[in-house]
């Protein structure tokens, strides 16, 4: 019974190896990837305010970058009012 056990103990320990170095490659290749951070003109999509009685409202925009970036700007308050369009800087993949 104890020679199982062992086996076992040491199989999970390869897999474990195993998946930590697929982790590790991953990893690397994100690292990889180059971002630039860039002006993008962001018009509004949705508004929305909250059903809970919280009193917050939830903006949402699509930006005119290549990538369509989506932000959310966020105010405590059910009365707020969202800007049509903003000026955000967005982080963009650099292909």
């Amino acid at each position: 019974m104890r020679g199982g056990f062992m086996a076992r103990a040491a199989w999970c320990w390869v897999l474990g190896c195993a998946l930590a170095g697929t982790a590790w490659a991953a990893d690397k290749d994100k690292a990889k990837k180059d971002y630039r951070v860039v002006s993008a003109k962001c018009n509004l999509d949705t508004r929305e305010t909250s059903e809970s009685g919280m009193g917050l409202t939830a903006c949402r925009y699509v930006c005119e970058d290549p990538d369509k970036t989506k932000i959310s700007r966020v105010f405590m308050s059910a009365t707020a009012v969202c800007a049509k369009s903003v000026e955000e800087k967005v982080k963009q993949l650099i292909r």
